[in-house]
Order: structure tokens, then C-alpha cells, then sequence
């Protein structure tokens, strides 16, 4: 049910990701279905880049200090 609701999620980035608003500057963020995560990704070099799949309330910033961008 999760991995369902996250591989939506991935496509709706993929294919919608004008929609989702920036925070943090350039990145952005869709739903994961009913669940409290959500799919963080920015756009470069034309492609939606997938950062991290963060829980929203769980330290929510937490993937900033582990991501290698």
C-alpha cells in the first residue's frame, strides 16, 4: 500500500511538478497518498531529481543535512 502510494507520488512529480510549490528555495514536495511523507524533489537540467522521502512531522528537515547534491 505505501510503495503504491509512493511510486503515484514519483509520477505525479514527474509529470505534474509545475503544480507543487517551491519551499527552501528550489526544492519541492508531493504527497505520499494518505500518508504523513512526502517525496522531496527539484528540478535540473530539466529532469524532477528526487531527494528524499521525508516523514512531514518526524524531523522534517532532516534529509538536508544527509543529502549530497
Amino acid at each position: 500500500m505505501f510503495a503504491e502510494a509512493l511510486e503515484n507520488a514519483i509520477l505525479r512529480a514527474r509529470k505534474q511538478h509545475a503544480i507543487y510549490p517551491c519551499f527552501d528555495g528550489e526544492f519541492r514536495k508531493v504527497r505520499v497518498g494518505k500518508f504523513t511523507y512526502a517525496v522531496v524533489f527539484r528540478l535540473k537540467e530539466g529532469e524532477v531529481q528526487i531527494l528524499a522521502v521525508m516523514h512531514l512531522h518526524r524531523k522534517p528537515g532532516y534529509w538536508k543535512e544527509h543529502a549530497t547534491f
